[in-house]
């Protein structure tokens, strides 16, 4: 199976920023949907949330939602924050190259939430960003 041209455009786009990069805790912790266990923050996790397709004489498109969060734990949520405006830079109002033509992504919503594990506070902060696909 081919991967998700999309998904491969997202993850391209943010893993070869300099910038972004170092503000993770090691150069590619980048991940879909979940951290690999063990993973220590900060790291990004991207993931798709939902698409609406559109076909018009045969000729599909879709409009998709990908959710891209920043993630760190304990102290201040600066860390996460600093990644979303990093990412926000990167994607906001950006075309990238797909198969077929290019795919165009806005940023629709901050995304801003916590939770507690293993007795610490973990922060996310992100957005959710509409994709336009050809």
């Amino acid at each position: 199976m081919a991967a998700d041209p999309v998904r491969a455009a997202i993850f391209k786009r943010l893993d070869t920023d300099a910038t972004l990069t170092a503000l993770l805790s090691g150069p590619h912790e980048i991940h879909e949907e979940k951290a690999p266990a063990g993973t220590e923050p900060p790291y990004i996790i991207f993931q798709r949330q939902a698409g609406t397709e559109q076909w018009v004489f045969g000729q599909g498109n879709e409009r998709a939602i990908w959710l891209v969060r920043g993630v760190c734990r304990g102290g201040p949520s600066t860390k996460a924050e600093e990644i979303d405006q990093r990412c926000r830079e990167l994607l906001h109002r950006t075309k990238l190259a797909v198969p077929g033509g290019n795919l165009t992504i806005l940023r629709e919503s901050p995304v801003s939430y916590g939770d507690d594990a293993d007795g610490e506070h973990w922060f996310y902060r992100g957005g959710l960003y509409r994709v336009f696909t050809p």
